[in-house]
C-alpha cells in the first residue's frame, strides 16, 4: 500500500493543477468577453460577473457600469452602487467617479450632493478625467489636454465611454492636437452604432440644435431612438412627449417598412392610426393595437402605448392588469411616464395586486431620472403614511425633488 502513495499524490496533484489551469483559462476568457464592446446583454454581463468574482476589478467596474446605464441589460442602481463601492475600494478611479454620480443624483442610495462632490474632487486629483470633466477644474500637473491624450489612448485601446469623453473634450475645445471636430463626430458615431447611449443622445441633441452640425430632424429621430433602444431614458422621454408628427410620404412607405420588421416603422403607423390618423393612414385602433404588439418590447415606447390602450378599452378590451403588465415592460426598458403609471396602481391594488413596497421602488426610480410627479408622488405617500409607514424626512426630502424638478404640484404645502 505504501508503494502507492507516491503515485497516487502526483495524480492528485496533476489534477489539482489541471483544475487550476482550466478555471484560470475561464476566468481569463471571462475578462476578455467582459471587456469586449462587441459582446452586449446579459452575455457580457454575466462575464464581467464571472471575472469581478475571480478577483478582476476592472470587471467589477464594468459590470456597474453595465447595470448603471442598462447596456442591454435592466436598470439595477442598487448593485451598481455596491459593485462600484467595491471597486472604488479597491483603488479603481473610474468606480469612484461612477459611484460619485449615482450620490449625485440619488440613484441607488440616498442622494448626497456633499459626498458626491468629495469623491468628485478627491478622485480628479488623483488624475481621473471623468471626475475632472464633472468638476470643471484640473490639477497643475493635470490639465484639460493631458486628459484629452489619456482618454484617446484608452479609445483607441476599444473603451468606447472613453471614446465619448474625448469627443467631449475636443468638442469643448480641448486636446486640438488630436483631431478636428470631424474626429470628434467619428468617435460618437462609431460609440453609438457599438451601443453606447450617451453618443447616441449627444448625437441626437446636437443635430437639433445645430452644435457644430447643420440641423438635421431625420438625424435627430434616428439616434434620439437608437439612444431610446438602448434605454436611455430622457431620449425616451422626449420621443414619447413629442409632438412631432411623422411626414404624410414616410407613412406612405412605412407599411412596407413594418411588414420588413421595421419595429419603429410599425410604432410611427400606429401612433397615426390612434391620433385622427393623417393623409394616407385611417385612424384604426383596432390595428393600432396589433401593430405595437409587435413592435413591443422593441420599441419601448410601443409598450408604453399598448399599456394606455389596455388601461382606456380603446381598441383592446379594458384591462388593467395587462396595462400595468406592458407599462412595467416599458419602465424596464427606460420609459420612465411608465413607471410611475404602473406605480400609481400598483401601490394600492387598483385593478391589480397591491404591493406597496414595489411601487416605491418604481417611484424611486423615476424619480432619481427627474421625473417630477414621482417625486411629488413619493412626498405624498411619506407624509400621509397610508400605503406605506410615514416618515417626515423623506415627505420632505421627495418634496424638495418633486419642486426641483419642476413638479406641477410644487408649492401644495
Amino acid at each position: 500500500m505504501r508503494s502507492l502513495r507516491l503515485p497516487v499524490l502526483v495524480l492528485t496533484f496533476a489534477a489539482a493543477f489541471v483544475c487550476l489551469s482550466v478555471a484560470s483559462a475561464f476566468a481569463e476568457e471571462a475578462k476578455q468577453k467582459c471587456e469586449d464592446w462587441g459582446i452586449v446583454g446579459t452575455e457580457r454581463l454575466e462575464a464581467c460577473a464571472t471575472a469581478c468574482q475571480d478577483g478582476d476589478v476592472q470587471s467589477c467596474y464594468w459590470q456597474a457600469y453595465l447595470l448603471d446605464y442598462g447596456l442591454g441589460v435592466a436598470l439595477d442602481f442598487v448593485t451598481a452602487a455596491e459593485l462600484y463601492q467595491q471597486a472604488c475600494d479597491e483603488g479603481h478611479l473610474r468606480a469612484c467617479t461612477g459611484l460619485a454620480w449615482l450620490y449625485n443624483n440619488g440613484q441607488g442610495v440616498k442622494r448626497d450632493e456633499p459626498r458626491a462632490a468629495t469623491l468628485f474632487e478627491e478622485t480628479c486629483q488623483q488624475h481621473e478625467p471623468f471626475a475632472c470633466r464633472h468638476t470643471g477644474t484640473w490639477p497643475s500637473d493635470f490639465t484639460a489636454e493631458d486628459a484629452t491624450a489619456l482618454t484617446m489612448e484608452w479609445c483607441e485601446a476599444g473603451d468606447l465611454e472613453s471614446c465619448q469623453l474625448t469627443s467631449r473634450m475636443i468638442r469643448s475645445g480641448y486636446g486640438s492636437a488630436l483631431g478636428d471636430i470631424t474626429l470628434a463626430y467619428g468617435l460618437l458615431v462609431e460609440s453609438c452604432d457599438h451601443g453606447l447611449s450617451w453618443a447616441c443622445k449627444d448625437l441626437a441633441y446636437d443635430y437639433e440644435h445645430g452644435i457644430n452640425l447643420t440641423q438635421n430632424t431625420e438625424l435627430v429621430r434616428k439616434f434620439r431612438r437608437k439612444a431610446c433602444e438602448l434605454k436611455e431614458d430622457k431620449s425616451c422621454g422626449l420621443l414619447l412627449n413629442s409632438r412631432e408628427q411623422v411626414a404624410d410620404e414616410e407613412l406612405a412607405m412605412a407599411a412596407t417598412r413594418c411588414d420588413a420588421d421595421d419595429e419603429w416603422a410599425c410604432y410611427d403607423l400606429a401612433r397615426a392610426m390612434v391620433s385622427s390618423g393623417s393623409g394616407v393612414i385611417e385612424h384604426d385602433e383596432e390595428q393600432a393595437a396589433v401593430l405595437l404588439e409587435k413592435s413591443c418590447p422593441a420599441v419601448p415606447l410601443s409598450c408604453h402605448e399598448l399599456g394606455n390602450l389596455h388601461f382606456n378599452g380603446t381598441g383592446v378590451d379594458k384591462d388593467v392588469s395587462k396595462a400595468v403588465d406592458y407599462w412595467l415592460k416599458a419602465c424596464d426598458s427606460g420609459v420612465i411616464d411608465s413607471c410611475y403609471f404602473a406605480a400609481n396602481r400598483i401601490v394600492n391594488g387598483r385593478g391589480v395586486n397591491a404591493d406597496p413596497d414595489f411601487a416605491v421602488t418604481l417611484l424611486d426610480r423615476a424619480c432619481s431620472s427627474r421625473h417630477g410627479e414621482s417625486c411629488n408622488r413619493l412626498s405624498i405617500l411619506y407624509e400621509r403614511g397610508e400605503d406605506i409607514g410615514a416618515n417626515a424626512d423623506l415627505a420632505a426630502y421627495y418634496y424638495e425633488q418633486a419642486c426641483r424638478n419642476s413638479s406641477k404640484h410644487c408649492g401644495r404645502k
